[in-house]
């Protein structure tokens, strides 16, 4: 054993033994912050976090998913723009009047992975346009009896506002995942700009969580239509900086108040950040390469050559939907798994949004 790593493992049995205690954390006085009790929204009976200073080296598979509003709450209303109209009606007399939602999610749950997994469907489900993660988590129950699924969301649903993104995770302790707050010491992913003539949220959601056993940063992000050109191309860059600066002023505090140390033992952590960027025109988001300072990496979306045309029903010409990797060297596909889904002809409607895959390792 070389000395770091065995220091690291004599830290690590000192911040147990220290910090935990009968399966509570015990947080240390100077810490400025008190992360959202994921625990006792999703009821589970585990309450302490498995630490490592290596990560699980297995695959990975992440699918960020719009899935539309109207196919969650089964509702046709006057004035919805006509191609999501469009949908819920075609999708409507597909199911006999029933929501598309079971469709969505069964796709999610049957993907047929490539990384030689014996496995079927996501490790992590990325939802923008989510309405509430209650409904989906019933729903996944139904479909798949074999695994356990976590949800979490951070703004509760109603009929004024029902734009929220949530993270679904198959199989996880729920004490592993620690949320960030999207306002924190002056910092605010609520901001707001104008954009002819009104106010509007460049950023319409956004959730982040910390998955502390792989050392994986999840950013589940839908924006606003920001324009075209490098106008637009500025705009969605800004609201990355936004979660860069929103990352690097609060995650020494969240470590420090979950695990009681600044930093992870394992670490840096990696980033995967999906979402859907409403990004139609030139120049495209995909083909940036975004510093995160906070972490002193740069995001990606891997390029493996699978295609990127997410939106929307029925053309599918345009992109809007993707993922970003600080290791996209790791990836072996990512795009829409056009074999699997709506473009197939027959294939069952899902959403007015197509899903994009990563494949890739820890």
């Amino acid at each position: 054993m070389d000395y770091k790593n065995k220091y690291l493992k004599m830290k690590l049995k000192y911040i147990n033994s220290k910090y935990i205690q009968g399966g509570s954390s015990i947080r240390p006085n100077r810490a400025r912050i008190q992360p959202r009790s994921l625990q006792a929204n999703n009821n589970s009976s585990q309450s302490q976090p498995i630490l490592t200073h290596q990560v699980n080296s297995g695959p990975l598979t992440v699918i960020t998913y719009n899935l539309n509003i109207n196919i969650q709450k089964n509702k046709i209303y006057s004035g919805m723009p006509d191609t999501e109209k469009q949908f819920v009606q075609d999708c409507m007399s597909l199911t006999n009047g029933e929501s598309c939602i079971k469709n969505s999610l069964t796709f999610a749950t049957t993907y047929v992975n490539n990384n030689n997994r014996n496995d079927l469907g996501f490790d992590v489900l990325l939802i923008t346009e989510c309405y509430n993660k209650q409904d989906i988590l019933d729903e996944l129950q139904i479909i798949d009896l074999h695994n356990n699924y976590i949800g979490i969301q951070n703004e509760k649903p109603n009929e004024q506002h029902h734009r929220a993104s949530c993270i679904i995770f198959k199989n996880k302790n729920i004490s592993n995942l620690v949320e960030f707050n999207n306002e924190y010491n002056g910092i605010s992913l609520n901001y707001t700009i104008q954009k002819n003539g009104r106010d509007i949220k460049p950023i319409r959601s956004c959730m982040i969580v910390y998955d502390l056993e792989s050392n994986i940063i999840y950013i589940c992000i839908w924006l606003n239509h920001l324009g075209n050109g490098n106008t637009g191309l500025r705009k969605r860059l800004e609201c990355f900086k936004m979660v860069d600066e929103l990352i690097r002023v609060q995650i020494s505090d969240l470590l420090l108040s979950v695990i009681g140390i600044k930093k992870h033992p394992a670490g840096k952590p990696r980033i995967i950040c999906g979402g859907d960027f409403n990004d139609h025109n030139h120049p495209k988001l995909y083909t940036q390469s975004i510093e995160f300072d906070s972490l002193n990496v740069n995001i990606e979306v891997p390029n493996t050559g699978g295609k990127l045309n997410s939106c929307c029903y029925s053309s599918w010409n345009l992109t809007s939907d993707y993922i970003f990797d600080s290791k996209p060297y790791k990836a072996k596909f990512l795009g829409v798994p056009i074999d699997q889904l709506i473009q197939t002809q027959g294939y069952p409607l899902l959403s007015d949004h197509s899903p994009i895959v990563l494949e890739t390792f820890m």
